[in-house]
């Protein structure tokens, strides 16, 4: 699995019955411009502009989420 733009994320409109599928999101400006892997998701606006949310980040900072990757299978 590789790391991919924000921006091909797969999403789902924010006011569906749908739950956005869950990944795991690069929020670059996390741990004091270190960077973090978070759980999330990304919301798609009706006017079309996405939304990536990351779980613990929080508030009315507004997180610099830039990459995503899919969650791997669960073990058998």
């Amino acid at each position: 699995m590789e790391w991919q733009s924000i921006e091909t994320a797969p999403a789902e409109l924010s006011d569906s019955d749908n739950e956005p599928p869950r990944l795991f999101v690069w929020v670059a400006d996390a741990n004091h411009g270190k960077g973090d892997i978070s759980f999330g998701y990304v919301y798609k606006r009706k006017n079309g502009t996405r939304r990536p949310v990351a779980s613990g980040y929080g508030g009315s900072h507004q997180w610099n989420i830039t990459h995503w990757m899919p969650l791997p299978e669960p073990p058998k």
